[in-house]
Formats: structure tokens, sequence, C-alpha cells
């Protein structure tokens, strides 16, 4: 409209006018089309002399659209296209779609969009088939990406749109087409699941300056669950335990940022109980102070269990972490661990690891092996005066390890007693004091004395198990 009030007045008069003369000595069809064309040039309605014009429906929307821009008044202009789009979507898809061989919902959605009936336009591409959801996709996001509002034209011109349900509907199209799109090519999926809109921002900034929104932030963390592309999506991890920044969020975030929703995904992956999945990706978020506790958990809670393979999997797992990041000196793990002051998480870890070694001892009944590498771990105590020091160092460990201690205090006196056992048997006699051979007696003697502080320990440190209290009583009394 403001286009047209910019041509002068006496153009416009001069053009009906010639318009009005060839009208008068109108014969043939071909002075039809000249007609039509002098009557747009002069803004003369088009209603019924454009008819034997009108072939197709490209012509009847053309001359539609324009019998509504010809017009000086916003309101009779929009009320104009909304007659137009009510006409369209009357004849409905079949008019337009039948016989023509359309499969993608293409030949009404055009229509549709000609007459600003966007959501609906775009509602029927996504409907249609994978190649329409796919079409109603790039549309949504060109279409939106000028400011244009996603929303249907209405009768009135207060059209003022719905910036959350537009923001919802447009959120709802994107994701429906990359559940289909990520088992090809979770990268794929990634690129559009970045223009996810949502109400809430995350703080998120892309490189290409757009914050990222909470819901599209979940959207990539789902991605990455359900796909399990850890590598494509997140990069991979060098030889010192640091993240090589060779994966799809690299090419639309910067480092932390990249680390930042690892991380989060590895939250959500410990809540549905994919632990192993978890521990992935915070080695590739870089977050290991998280890691370690992950897997001090579960070296702890398979100290003493029946699910072997689980069991397998977990300390293989640990060693080569162990044997790869903590072994070999100041390697980029060790240093996060020094920079966040957590480097008792690698002590736990390795003594996790010395305690999954002493209870297989225990299992394959090698006493002597078992005693020898719980002692030299530390933890329980030599003499009296080492007591109150073993409690400290107790109170000190991970609450992982805190729940798990019954078992070693339990194996350890077990390991004890079985010395003992075979000692006395050694000795071919019950024994009675100074028999037996004075090496015997006197390793049977150190045996005894350290159950008996095991026992005093034991109940320093406030074993909640009462039947592990009971069972290293009866140990302790069968070495007497």
């Amino acid at each position: 409209v403001e286009i047209l009030e910019k041509i002068p007045d006496g153009l416009i008069n001069a053009m009906a006018e010639l318009y009005r003369r060839v009208e008068s000595r109108r014969q043939n069809q071909s002075s039809d089309y000249e007609l039509v064309a002098l009557g747009m040039m002069s803004f003369t309605p088009m209603d019924g002399s454009s008819t034997s014009v009108s072939t197709t429906i490209e012509d009847y929307l053309f001359l539609g659209l324009w019998n509504a821009i010809r017009v000086r008044s916003d309101d009779e202009c929009v009320d104009k296209v909304f007659s137009l789009a009510e006409n369209v979507k009357h004849w409905g898809p079949e008019y337009f779609e039948d016989g023509n061989g359309d499969s993608d919902g293409w030949s009404y959605a055009m229509p549709l969009l000609l007459c600003q009936q966007t959501k609906s336009a775009l509602s029927h591409l996504a409907g249609k088939s994978g190649v329409g959801l796919c079409l109603a996709v790039q549309l949504s996001l060109a279409i939106r990406g000028t400011g244009i509002t996603l929303e249907d034209l209405t009768k009135t011109t207060e059209n003022s749109s719905d910036e959350s349900g537009e923001e919802e509907f447009l959120a709802a199209l994107i994701i429906a087409f990359t559940k289909n799109l990520q088992t090809i090519a979770p990268e794929g999926a990634l690129d559009y699941l970045v223009h996810v809109p949502g109400k809430i921002e995350t703080g998120i900034q892309s490189k290409a300056g757009k914050y990222l929104s909470k819901n599209a932030e979940s959207q990539i963390c789902r991605l990455l669950l359900d796909t399990k592309a850890f590598t494509i999506l997140g990069g991979r991890i060098a030889a010192d335990g640091s993240r090589l920044a060779s994966g799809a969020l690299d090419e639309h975030f910067g480092k932390g940022a990249v680390s930042g929703i690892l991380a989060l995904t590895a939250d959500q992956s410990i809540r549905e109980g994919r632990v192993a999945d978890a521990a992935e990706l915070l080695s590739l978020a870089g977050k290991y102070s998280d890691l370690l506790s992950v897997l001090n958990r579960q070296l702890a809670s398979l100290l003493v269990t029946n699910k072997t393979e689980e069991r397998v999997f977990w300390r293989n797992a640990a060693e080569r972490f162990y044997s790869t990041y903590l072994r070999q000196g100041q390697t980029h793990v060790v240093q996060v661990l020094e920079v966040e002051r957590n480097l008792s998480l690698g002590e736990n870890f390795q003594m996790l690891l010395n305690l999954l070694s002493f209870f297989d001892r225990c299992s394959e009944g090698n006493w002597v092996g078992a005693w020898d590498l719980v002692d030299n771990l530390g933890i329980l105590p030599n003499d009296e005066r080492d007591v109150a020091s073993k409690v400290d160092k107790f109170n000190s460990l991970s609450l992982s390890i805190q729940n798990e201690f019954h078992h070693i205090v339990s194996k350890a006196m077990e390991a004890l007693s079985e010395q003992h056992g075979q000692l006395k048997r050694s000795l071919g006699v019950i024994h009675q004091g100074g028999m037996g051979s004075e090496t015997t007696n006197q390793r049977m003697f150190d045996l005894r004395n350290r159950a008996r502080l095991l026992v005093t320990f034991a109940g320093l440190i406030s074993l909640s198990d009462t039947e592990v209290k009971a069972k290293i009583l009866r140990l302790e009394a069968r070495m007497i």
C-alpha cells in the first residue's frame, strides 16, 4: 500500500482512461489479455473481466492477490487475501493434488503460502511425507529468519502472532524431522537441532552468535544418548586425555560450551542408568573429577558381587584408564585433578583397583597374598598406637569405599583366621602355647594380635552391618 501511494494519481487516471477505451472496443480473446494488463496497471478491479484469461490456479491466485494489493486500505487488503485463502481451504488439497502425482504436498501448500496461510501450508507439507517434512522445516527456518510470522493470516489487521505457539510449532517440526535423520547422519540432525527455539535460553552462544535455547540443548543431549555417536558429535580423546575438537558440536560451539553439553548429557545418562555411556561422555567433556567419582562408585559397588560380567567390564575399563592417564606422570588428566584439588579421587581409585585384587585373592584362597595386599594399603591398624590414625584414615576415604568397608573388614578377618588355621594344621596339633616351632608360634601370635586390633578398629568406625560384626567376632574366637 505504501508503494501504491507513491504512484501519481495522474498516471493512474491516464491508464484507467486507456483501459476504458480498450474495453469499449473489445472483440476477441486477444483483447481480453490486453484489457487485463491495462486494468492491472490502472488498478482497476479484475474480478469479472479476468475470467477468460484466468485459466490456471496460478492465474487465479495472481489476479486475486493483485486485486488485494491494489486497494489503498490495509484492512481491505487483508480481508481480500483472507477471502482468497478461505476459497483455497474450501477446495481442499484434493482439488490441487488430484491426479498430478504430487506426493510431497507442494501443490496445495503453494496456494496456501501465497495466501499467507503459512502454518497451514507447513502443517500440510509436514504431514504428507518425509520429503514434505523436510520442505516444511527448510521453509520454516527461512521464513522465521526473515522475521515473518509462521502463523496464518487472520481477517483482522490486529494479527498479533502467538510467539510461544509459533516456537512450539517450529520446534515440533525440527524434532520430528531430526528423528528420521539422526540414524543416518547424526551430525546432520545436530545442524537442525541447534535452531530449535524455546522460551528459556541457556547462555550458551554458538559460533554464529545465536544463543542456544534450553529446548535445543535438551534435544541435543537426547541426540547424543539415542545415537551414541559420541565420537562423531563430541570428538576424540588425545593420548594425554585432552579432547580433540573434531566433533560436529565443535562446528557450532566453542570448547567450553561443548564440554558443558557433554557433561549435561552424562548427568542425564546417569539418571537413566546408563553409567558406561556417562563415563565416556565425562571423559570427552574433560570432567575427570566427575569421571573418577563415577568409576569409584562403580568399582566399590562391585567389590563383592555375583555380577561377574559387569565386574570384569568395569575392572578392565578402570585398569585401562589408570595405565593410560594416571600411571604416566603429568598427563592432562593429572593436571586437571591437581587444578581442581581432587588428587584424592585418583588415590581412592587406585585403592579400589587394589581392593578388587584383594577380593579376587580371597576367592582364590590365596589368604597370605590377600592379607599382604590389604595390609600394604595402610587402611587397617598395625598396632594399638595406630588405631586412632586409621580411624582418621577411614573418615577421609570416599563415601563409596566407606559404604563397602564392612566387606573389607570381614574378608581381612577371614584372611587372618585362615592363615592362623593353616599354621595350626602345620603344627599337627591343637595350639596350646609353646608347642611347635618358635617361628610358627610367633606368627600365630602376631595374627591373633592383628585380629584383636581389627575387632577394636571395627567398633570405632561403627560398622552398620550386624552380621559382619558377629562374623568377625566368631573368626577371632576361632583363633584362640
